[in-house]
């Protein structure tokens, strides 16, 4: 197995310091750690929206698998973090989408139609 890194300085990587790396994302929040470095590749495996969301992987992966949301590029950080907050019931994790609608239709625009108007 090799570093994706190429500034590693290594050309492998240990089972153990894979299993590490898992952890240090899973432990990093960008809402509560705010100005503490980034670890190594968070963004390559977190979508932005997931940023500060406070979610573990094993979380997002679950809202999208038991629940069917697309948790990819929307909803925003606070949304999933509500989402992973709420119940586990399908209607409670639908209660926040539909509290959220709005703001999940905004970054739907943002996205996929940027300047596109509402008629």
């Amino acid at each position: 197995m090799t570093y994706l890194d190429p500034f590693a300085g290594r050309s492998s990587v240990t089972l153990r310091e894979v299993l590490e790396f898992a952890h240090q994302w899973d432990l990093y929040d960008a809402s509560v750690d705010g100005q503490q470095r980034m670890p190594a590749h968070y963004s390559g495996v977190r979508y932005e929206n997931w940023w500060g969301s406070g979610a573990t992987l094993q979380q997002v992966h679950l809202l999208a698998k038991n629940h069917g949301i697309p948790v990819a590029w929307v909803p925003p950080a606070g949304v999933i973090r509500d989402l992973v907050r709420a119940d586990e019931s399908h209607e409670a994790k639908l209660a926040v989408l539909v509290a959220a609608k709005d703001e999940i239709r905004a970054a739907c625009r943002q996205r996929y139609a940027p300047g596109f108007d509402e008629v």
